[in-house]
């Protein structure tokens, strides 16, 4: 339980708050829920609004995000646009 606590304290520092950290009945899942956001990347994408700073900024993100999963020995099965 002190990965939840410890990344519910590093997620407080995004943009959009972690409201809660649930674990999973495996014991090896830990689902994240955020705050609801109006619309999502798939729809952004979708409305073609994006200019390539954007897509630049967004893919830098997504990489940070990655690395510091990473970094905790995290793993994720997929990453993805929702459909």
């Amino acid at each position: 339980m002190q990965a939840c606590a410890s990344l519910s304290q590093s997620f407080r520092l995004l943009p959009r708050r972690l409201l809660n950290v649930l674990k999973a009945e495996n014991d090896r899942d830990l689902y994240l829920i955020f705050e609801y956001m109006e619309t999502d990347l798939h729809a952004v994408i979708r409305a073609n609004i994006l200019e390539e700073v954007h897509k630049q900024y967004i893919m830098y993100q997504m990489f940070k995000a990655l690395k510091y999963m990473h970094s905790g020995e995290l793993l994720h099965r997929d990453i993805k646009v929702s459909a």
